[in-house]
């Protein structure tokens, strides 16, 4: 790419868009549900603790809910990205109750929880399905608000114990959990 076809107004985003771009993973799978949650629980319940969230919502056309992904800033040693694909939807089926989860999760271990909503339906997907993370999607990751806790129902978290292990029920759902 030459410098008049960049989007980047300085040389510091342009440094950190390289270093994310380099060093982005993925866990879960692009449009199913389950292991997008599971992908998100093991960040979430590990030892280390990511810098910070960022959900993406994408509004659809002709759809009265949103897709949604989420990315996961230097979880493991940064600059780091961890996107968990599109598994997730604000509706009442099982990409909405997994959104609620995981949505639970990040407000129990307070991690910092942005949200930017998206209609480039090209750029989610493909982000969402591991091919680039591309300038405008860095750029808008970058500008995210933080997110409103009322844009989608959170479920409750009950903490159990078994034995000597602590766990986290969440809707169905059971995780072991490590300390908030």
């Amino acid at each position: 790419m030459n410098e008049r076809d960049s989007l980047f107004t300085n040389e510091e985003d342009e440094y950190e868009y390289g270093g994310y771009a380099s060093c982005t993973q993925y866990l879960g799978e692009s449009g199913i549900t389950r292991p997008c949650v599971l992908g998100m629980a093991a960040i979430l319940t590990s030892p280390s603790r990511p810098e910070k969230i960022t959900m993406i919502s994408l509004r659809q056309r002709g759809y009265d809910h949103d897709r949604v992904m989420f990315v996961v800033w230097n979880w493991l040693q940064g600059p780091d990205i961890t996107i968990i694909p599109d598994g997730f939807e604000t509706h009442g089926g099982e990409g909405g109750s997994g959104l609620s989860t995981v949505l639970a999760l990040i407000q129990y271990y307070k991690i910092p929880l942005g949200h930017i909503i998206v209609t480039d339906e090209a750029a989610f997907y493909e982000l969402a399905q591991g091919r680039k993370l591309s300038e405008r999607i860095f750029l808008a990751l970058k500008s995210a608000k933080p997110y409103n806790w009322k844009y989608y129902h959170i479920e409750n978290i009950k903490v159990t114990k078994q034995g000597k292990e602590t766990f986290l029920e969440v809707d169905y759902w059971k995780f072991p959990t490590t300390s908030a």
